[in-house]
């Protein structure tokens, strides 16, 4: 029987002392331009990594300035505490000066103005023949017109016009020889046309004013009697109560 033995060349090949280097690996690396692989050295070959660069996303500058800046809300009552701190230690005891006057404000003027709104004592509205009511349940008295029904047109009801022209002379104003209509777009619940039909440019009554004494009321500081003037009387179509 004949042993086989192999050869002292072929176990060079799978000698273990040194480790074992694919010459396919060396090729393609060196085409690569890679660096020169030292293959006298026993350590392992790994592929090559990039080292990686990292990213700060906040800078210094940043953190800084995070750091120092106040919010806007803060500055707001800081200085309104100011304010406070400051009127009081202007005043007596302690206390706000109400006499104190700011030099900025001395040179304007407080108006102000307010809309007051009052329902005409009239058996009909005011575009439609339909009757008033307060106490009757919604959607009763309604006509084609208050409903915006398609081609239904605005009917004046002359009727009404005797409670406001006794208002307006009530009211010492002017009335007008000339008045007109316009039409004010917003929506609303109450306004099923879209669209409201008032006076703002030519109303019918203009200039009034109304005198009110001590015992309605008034401030004891504006005397006796102060007068209050009156801009303009004027008509519009509205919605007496509205239940939703």
């Amino acid at each position: 029987m004949t042993t086989l033995r192999p050869s002292s060349r072929l176990l060079s090949r799978f000698d273990t002392s040194r480790p074992y280097i694919c010459p396919s690996c060396v090729r393609r690396l060196n085409t690569q331009q890679r660096p020169a692989l030292n293959l006298e050295s026993s350590s392992i070959l790994r592929p090559l990594r990039r080292p990686r660069q990292t990213r700060l996303l906040r800078t210094a500058a940043g953190q800084n300035s995070a750091e120092t800046v106040t919010p806007f809300r803060k500055q707001l009552k800081d200085e309104a505490k100011a304010k406070k701190l400051a009127a009081k230690a202007e005043g007596p005891g302690g206390k706000t000066s109400k006499k104190s006057k700011n030099p900025r404000l001395e040179k304007w003027e407080l108006t102000v103005g307010i809309e007051i709104h009052a329902e005409l004592n009239t058996a009909r509205k005011l575009f439609s023949r339909a009757t008033t009511s307060i106490s009757e349940e919604p959607n009763t008295h309604v006509a084609l017109f208050d409903a915006a029904f398609p081609g239904a047109q605005a009917q004046f009801q002359k009727a009404t016009l005797l409670p406001a022209l006794r208002a307006a002379i009530a009211l010492a104003c002017q009335v007008q020889k000339r008045s007109s209509w316009d039409r004010k777009h917003y929506f609303y619940q109450d306004q099923p046309n879209g669209y409201q039909i008032t006076q703002y440019y030519e109303p019918f009554a203009r200039d009034g004013s109304i005198t009110l004494y001590d015992h309605d009321g008034i401030d004891p500081a504006d005397g006796q009697s102060i007068t209050v003037g009156i801009k303009q009387i004027q008509m519009e179509q509205d919605t007496a109560k509205t239940i939703l």
